[in-house]
């Protein structure tokens, strides 16, 4: 499957998530699934058929890894808005917290993601919601000192 991804091939990739045989949950040994992958790249294209299938064999599409991040904290965290839209518009919990405490909103300050805020907060994202070391997505915006993402925040209501 990755290599239809790699060679840019959607309706191969297609085809063989129709295959029977094909483990489409097969991890690797952090856990990571095809699904993380395709999020923390925001290949759209690939993760709407992916999550589709799954859902259509009863199997939970947002399933977390080792360290108990959702395709969804791969996409917040590296900022990718169209990818953040697709898993909430498809059904990610965007209040899901891996082994940290930590929401997919606090992953997108860490790292200044400032531009997905806004759609995790409208689709039920706490802006002021504490990791395991207390911390909210504004502390760990301004910890990393991103400004731009301190003020986004705190508009807000953080």
């Amino acid at each position: 499957m990755e290599w239809a991804v790699i060679h840019e091939r959607p309706c191969t990739f297609e085809r063989l998530l129709l295959d029977p045989m094909m483990d489409l949950l097969q991890a690797d040994s952090y856990g990571v699934t095809l699904l993380h992958r395709l999020s923390g790249q925001g290949l759209v294209q690939y993760m709407k058929p992916l999550i589709r299938r799954l859902k259509c064999a009863g199997i939970d599409p947002f399933q977390v890894d080792h360290s108990l991040l959702t395709p969804l904290h791969y996409a917040a965290g590296r900022g990718l808005i169209q990818g953040v839209h697709c898993l909430i518009a498809l059904g990610a919990d965007v209040s899901s917290k891996d082994h940290h405490g930590n929401t997919p909103l606090h992953l997108a300050a860490v790292t200044g993601s400032h531009w997905v805020f806004a759609q995790l907060a409208q689709a039920g994202a706490s802006v002021n919601s504490e990791g395991r070391f207390g911390w909210t997505p504004i502390d760990q915006a301004s910890i990393s000192q991103h400004l731009h993402a301190v003020e986004e925040l705190k508009r807000l209501g953080s």
